[in-house]
């Protein structure tokens, strides 16, 4: 008897230790599944069609110009541009910019108001299964590519705003600097990080904000195979207004040659 009583307490420490990872794994569990059902996310938005007149109606691209050099538009003369859907779902666009003098450059915008989120949510990803240009010779006429999410709630603007440019590498964007804002390159090792746009590239970000202190916080980037934690915090800026956005820009060169990128998987989520 007494040799059974011990057998069963030596068990017991390992009994619980079972029942706790048990509870473990079930809390994580229920953790995910809050998390998913509270994030609300857009996929596929290359699929949807390109509007001239904007007017503020979600899934719908919206190109009002040449964007100029700092951000916003730009009283600049612009040149054409177009969207064309593909067979497997993907989407091709080209940009024709117009030369412009002292070296300015013909830059198209094209981005989507979304369904507004009343929930107020704090963090904001992005993803799609390709972002670059259709071939080397595009993407050596490229000046740059760009791609973000926006928030404007609360009387300020949230601004999630990556780029890739040739020569100075992967950039996020900082509203709150001068002049309407300005790229901070992102270098974690001291030396820009390049990428080759004439390839298939896939991306991807997080990022949060801070309503309090009105912050966002770029957490972390996916470029290709590498994803990058960033922790990387700028101020957002006073707005008025409310209005959730994704968008992406095509920067013209200076000669203005034509070029072409492909989007594919374009997905939106915030939670």
């Amino acid at each position: 008897m007494d040799t059974n009583i011990q057998a069963i307490a030596s068990a017991l420490p390992l009994i619980q230790a079972e029942f706790d990872k048990r509870d473990a794994m079930e809390a994580g569990l229920n953790q995910q599944l809050s998390s998913l059902a509270s994030r609300r996310s857009f996929f596929d938005l290359q699929q949807c069609p390109l509007f001239t007149a904007d007017k503020k109606i979600p899934f719908q691209w919206i190109q009002p110009g040449n964007s100029g050099n700092t951000g916003g538009s730009a009283p600049l003369p612009h040149g054409t541009s177009s969207m064309t859907l593909q067979p497997d779902g993907s989407c091709i666009v080209k940009v024709n910019p117009v030369k412009l003098p002292g070296g300015q450059s013909d830059n198209f915008l094209f981005y989507m108001v979304l369904p507004f989120p009343h929930s107020k949510p704090n963090n904001f990803g992005f993803d799609c299964s390709q972002f670059n240009c259709v071939t080397e010779a595009d993407w050596a006429n490229c000046q740059q590519l760009e791609f973000w999410d926006e928030l404007i709630d609360g009387g300020f603007q949230y601004t999630m705003n990556w780029a890739v440019n040739p020569v100075q590498g992967l950039q996020y964007f900082d509203r709150s600097k001068p002049n309407g804002g300005a790229w901070i390159p992102y270098m974690p090792l001291g030396k820009p990080i390049l990428a080759d746009l004439g390839k298939p590239t896939n991306w991807s970000f997080t990022a949060s904000i801070d309503r309090n202190n009105h912050t966002v916080l770029y957490e972390t980037l996916t470029c290709g195979p590498t994803q990058y934690d960033v922790e990387k915090t700028c101020n957002a800026v006073p707005k008025t207004g409310n209005q959730f956005s994704t968008s992406f820009q095509m920067d013209g060169k200076a000669l203005a040659p034509a070029y072409s990128s492909v989007l594919d998987g374009w997905n939106v989520w915030y939670e």
